[in-house]
């Protein structure tokens, strides 16, 4: 869906929409679209609102939230627009339970959708964790 859509509200108008690409349907109401400017951003179909989100979105979206990039990392938006979690991180998981799992600078940890940062694990535990078995260093 590029150039000009013909949409209906929930009122049941129609309603003419120029000069975007539908990115992703979020909501009934709220579509992640691109501007004929290079621009992005969620827009409210109720209210005819463009709400821009100043990075550019990945496509994923996980317990109401928006992955976007910027020079490499990751951060997320919430669908009113808002930045939750900064744009600092290498990695971001699909969020279970409100909780994804995140990597920086070669650490791993966790972060819920409020942006709170709730386990952080250094470089070596999070090597040991990705065995099912013990793993033993050193002589044995």
């Amino acid at each position: 869906m590029n150039g000009k859509e013909k949409t209906v509200d929930r009122k049941g108008k129609e309603v003419l929409l120029t000069n975007f690409s539908k990115i992703k349907e979020l909501t009934q109401q709220k579509t992640l679209i691109k501007s004929e400017d290079g621009k992005y951003g969620i827009l409210n179909i109720d209210t005819l609102t463009f709400i821009q989100i100043y990075a550019t979105p990945t496509g994923k979206v996980s317990k109401g939230m928006i992955y976007v990039k910027d020079n490499e990392k990751i951060g997320c938006y919430d669908f009113s627009g808002s930045l939750i979690i900064p744009i600092i991180y290498d990695r971001i998981s699909k969020f279970k339970k409100e909780v994804a799992e995140y990597s920086i600078d070669g650490n791993i940890g966790y972060i819920d959708i409020y942006g709170n940062i709730v386990d952080v694990i250094n470089r070596r535990q999070s090597f040991l964790l990705r065995y099912d078995e013990p793993v033993f260093l050193g002589n044995s």
